[in-house]
């Protein structure tokens, strides 16, 4: 799918409803843009809390993540 949009004066584009719907972004969800090169730009919804339970375990208080998940999770282009 192709799309065009234009960029208002303030630099913000309207990301059209078709791909809203088919990634599920719903109004006042952020998104994730990653650039990934001169001229591609990646659109992400962001990962639920069940998602993010799946990759790095259940949650353990108030402990910050370890290199090692935060590794894992950056791999997986989710940091």
């Amino acid at each position: 799918m192709m799309y065009t949009n234009s960029i208002t004066p303030k630099g913000q584009v309207t990301i059209p409803k078709a791909l809203r719907d088919k990634i599920g972004l719903k109004p006042g969800q952020s998104a994730r843009f990653e650039l990934l090169d001169e001229r591609t730009i990646v659109i992400r919804k962001p990962l639920t809390d069940e998602q993010v339970r799946r990759v790095v375990g259940p949650p353990r208080g108030d402990q910050p993540l370890t290199d090692k998940e935060k590794a894992r999770l950056k791999a997986r282009g989710l940091l």
